[in-house]
């Protein structure tokens, strides 16, 4: 009996101290995709983390992450794909996340229960979007849908109770997938969504879309919302530098490479120019 519990609890230990990921890189997590070596998924640390409600994917994790989409580990480069399984579930403290081009997934429970997370940049690499990724991030105040994105899971985005503006920039949102209840009646009925010019009959009848209750059009590059391209777009993007002014600033990014630089101001004054 004896031998028998000495076994037991060296299995045991083998199990709870196994690595649940191939290397890691400041401070991320990765495993490498075994059918496709060049390619890896940002994991959890601890490996109990796919056992539901026994730990979070990380037990000490930075308030703001930065996801790359490349990644370098004993001089050799990877190509980030995705935010895997349950890659970051019940990191209760992780506010912020800026996920770089090149990542093409966000797997199902990815963030699910990161109820502090308030803001997260998709790249627009991103086609997928899996079951419960962001279920429970309840402090997530808004979100840019990049334009390529082709599915989402469901529940991707259900119990997002505090989202009050989603932008997507998706033109054909018929097209995409809808795995099943994507957004609550909750988030329907109090979220602005915002849409390209010219798509607003296509998202009242689209499936992932439909019922949403307060839907605008956005004119492409009008950063302000006053239906025109003019000085007080060039403006926005000013205050948002020099005044930290982030008022309209998920609508700033207007050449769609994730982040708001002055390249932005370049092309708006190229449109104003005439230019473009």
């Amino acid at each position: 009996m004896k031998k028998v519990l000495s076994i037991i609890l060296m299995l045991m230990c083998i199990s709870f101290g196994s690595s649940a990921y191939d290397f890691m890189v400041d401070g991320l997590c990765y495993e490498i995709n075994e059918y496709t070596p060049n390619q890896v998924s940002v994991t959890y640390e601890n490996p109990l983390a796919n056992s539901y409600y026994v730990s979070p994917g990380y037990s000490d994790i930075n308030e703001q992450i930065q996801i790359p989409g490349k990644v370098v580990n004993n001089n050799i480069t990877y190509n980030v794909y995705s935010v895997g399984y349950q890659a970051f579930w019940s990191c209760a403290n992780l506010k912020y996340v800026n996920i770089q081009e090149g990542v093409r997934s966000i797997d199902s429970y990815s963030f699910d229960h990161c109820s502090g997370l308030k803001k997260i940049k998709l790249p627009t690499s991103i086609w997928y979007i899996g079951a419960y990724a962001f279920n429970h991030c309840t402090s997530l105040d808004s979100l840019i849908l990049p334009k390529d994105i082709k599915s989402f899971n469901c529940y991707s985005l259900y119990t997002c109770s505090g989202l009050k503006i989603l932008y997507s920039k998706i033109r054909e949102p018929e097209t995409v997938y809808n795995g099943g209840n994507v957004f609550s009646s909750q988030t329907k009925n109090t979220c602005v969504l915002y849409v390209p010019e010219g798509t607003r009959e296509k998202y009242e009848t689209a499936v992932i879309f439909r019922g949403f209750l307060h839907i605008n059009e956005v004119k492409e590059y009008d950063i302000n919302l006053d239906g025109v391209i003019t000085a007080a777009d060039v403006t926005c993007l000013y205050n948002y530098f020099l005044n930290g002014d982030n008022t309209f600033e998920l609508f700033s990014d207007l050449n769609d490479d994730g982040v708001i630089t002055s390249s932005d101001i370049t092309m708006l004054y190229d449109i104003l120019l005439g230019n473009k």
